[in-house]
């Protein structure tokens, strides 16, 4: 089904119809955190470091993986992990601040990883920043429905096509490393290799973590292997919880200003605090009964600003889109068996 089709008590914005990992895991936490952060368009007006160095280490990690990794890279890495990092925070008060997630601790991680993998990674790069979509089939009607990813790197070894996601952490616990195994964002993706890739080639994918430490920083690599039948498995799931997401919807239609209660996206009181911080909506949460009759404007602390999967396809370096690959800057792909043709 199409949002856009329908007439809902607060007005229809175009990314509600666009679906990717972070807007299909945020409603499997908490449809009303959902309705908050995508339906209104609400976010935090401040900056928030986890997010602003996860963006500049991604900008510097690509780097390396697409040129090598040497220390002549890791120059260019910082420079362009610097650009990013300094639009949120200019000065170097704030950086220092901010340690372990700052510049001079970024500069001894870009050196660590190099020490470790420059000798150990044997894969060949296929494509780096890698925005697109991929079709699902919906069980309800039948019909085809996109899903947008944006993939950090795919490379090519003897095991086959895999996927190399970075991520940024503050503390490697077993909580953290086994998240991954069952993460959306990797079933994605995965199934983003099956839709474009020959499929007796598909490994799956391997989560490139670096953990930010102030007593020393740690870099693990964590494989996430993915069948045929787990992708199968999950693609149950996933039209089981794009099912919930269209049942919202229509349920929202129905409500008013004047209800008692929002009769939709209902709260989840066990996903009212993340990483032992509450979530941003908490206290409007539990003071609204009825959002409906407070979302002319954003609460204080707020601004308006809707996620758009889409508006990543501008600075990606590779568009898979509608079963077709277009390349905005070659990779040398020369020696990767699926694609000499």
């Amino acid at each position: 089904m199409l949002f856009k089709d329908y007439e809902y008590p607060v007005p229809y914005h175009d990314t509600w119809d666009i679906q990717d990992n972070s807007k299909i895991s945020e409603a499997k936490s908490c449809l009303r955190k959902y309705f908050f952060r995508y339906i209104l368009g609400w976010t935090l007006d401040t900056p928030n470091i986890h997010l602003v160095f996860g963006r500049a280490w991604h900008e510097g990690k690509e780097y390396l993986i697409r040129h090598g990794l040497t220390y002549e890279n890791v120059v260019e890495a910082m420079e362009l992990f610097t650009k990013v990092y300094a639009e949120s925070f200019p000065t170097r008060e704030l950086w220092y601040e901010k340690a372990p997630k700052d510049p001079h601790n970024a500069l001894i991680a870009y050196k660590e990883y190099v020490d470790l993998f420059h000798q150990v990674d044997r894969y060949e790069v296929v494509d780096t920043e890698i925005a697109g979509d991929v079709q699902i089939r919906r069980r309800s009607d039948d019909s085809l429905q996109k899903l947008t990813f944006k993939i950090d790197a795919i490379v090519y070894d003897r095991d086959g096509f895999w996927i190399l996601e970075h991520k940024t952490g503050s503390q490697d616990s077993a909580a953290w490393r086994a998240q991954w195994t069952g993460a959306s964002q990797l079933f994605i993706y995965t199934h983003a290799l099956y839709s474009y890739f020959p499929h007796d080639q598909i490994w799956g994918a391997k989560v490139d973590g670096t953990i930010l430490r102030k007593s020393g920083n740690l870099h693990v690599r964590i494989p996430i292997r993915k069948t045929p039948e787990q992708m199968r498995a999950w693609l149950y799931d996933i039209d089981y919880f794009l099912g919930e997401l269209d049942d919202m919807h229509m349920r929202l239609i129905d409500c008013k200003v004047t209800d008692p209660v929002m009769a939709a996206f209902p709260r989840n009181d066990n996903a009212c605090t993340d990483f032992n911080r509450p979530c941003m909506y908490h206290d409007v949460c539990w003071a609204w009964n009825n959002p409906l009759q407070r979302c002319q404007r954003p609460p204080i602390g707020f601004k308006y600003e809707w996620w758009n999967p889409k508006a990543q396809e501008e600075k990606a370096k590779a568009i898979y889109k509608d079963g077709k690959i277009t390349r905005k800057e070659i990779a040398d792909v020369s020696g990767t068996p699926a694609l000499r043709e």
